[in-house]
């Protein structure tokens, strides 16, 4: 019987693959308006941008992902922008880390993964190396809300995972549920010396987005 890949077996940090199985609902913490003028919206499409860069594995001359929407509510646009542009980096680090388990602790960046996210994870790819599962292709954040005080905000991010998959040690792809390819998660990153990084990440009650 072919195991199905569950959040919990997934990830740890943020899920290369979900099973989301609630109804799309509206982020409560972004208006439906159209984006307002306080939103800064990278210009540029590279990886710092939020949005890790380059076409997914297994699709051969993919463009790379539009830069996400970035939301500031009650901190600088600049700091909005730095902040996803972390979780970017950190996603894109999971991937790497996740597409090679056994040698996750090496590939994941100090510099953007830390504290409990960083354990959590690595808990998360010893878990893959026994299994056998590795990971191809890379999420796309859709857009983020950036909200915080000082050296700690909290990053809300719609997830778009429709090009991740997961793949047993025979080369077979696991099921991953019916739930909707993109998802909301909620990163805590704090501000270092160094730049900010991921210390923290759950899920909404309602992940859909």
């Amino acid at each position: 019987m072919v195991r199905q890949v569950t959040p919990r077996v997934a990830l740890a940090l943020a899920t290369a693959v979900l099973v989301a199985g609630c109804s799309g609902g509206e982020d409560p913490d972004r208006p439906a308006a159209s984006p307002s003028a306080d939103e800064a919206t990278s210009s540029s499409g590279s990886a710092p941008s939020g949005a890790p860069s380059g076409a997914p594995s297994g699709s051969p001359g993919a463009a790379s992902p539009a830069p996400p929407q970035v939301r500031a509510q009650g901190v600088p646009s600049a700091t909005a922008s730095e902040a996803s542009a972390t979780v970017g980096q950190a996603l894109a680090s999971l991937n790497a880390a996740l597409g090679t388990p056994a040698e996750a602790a090496s590939l994941l960046d100090d510099a953007v993964v830390a504290g409990a996210a960083r354990e959590a994870l690595l808990a998360q790819a010893a878990e893959y190396e026994d299994n056998g599962w590795t990971v191809t292709g890379q999420p796309s954040i859709v857009r983020t809300v950036v909200r915080g005080k000082g050296a700690r905000v909290r990053v809300r991010a719609c997830v778009d995972q429709s090009a991740v998959v997961v793949t047993d040690s025979a080369g077979n792809r696991l099921p991953t549920g019916t739930g909707a390819p993109r998802t909301w998660m909620i990163f805590t990153l704090v501000r270092t010396d160094a730049g900010w990084q991921v210390v923290e990440q759950t899920f909404p009650a309602d992940p859909d987005c």
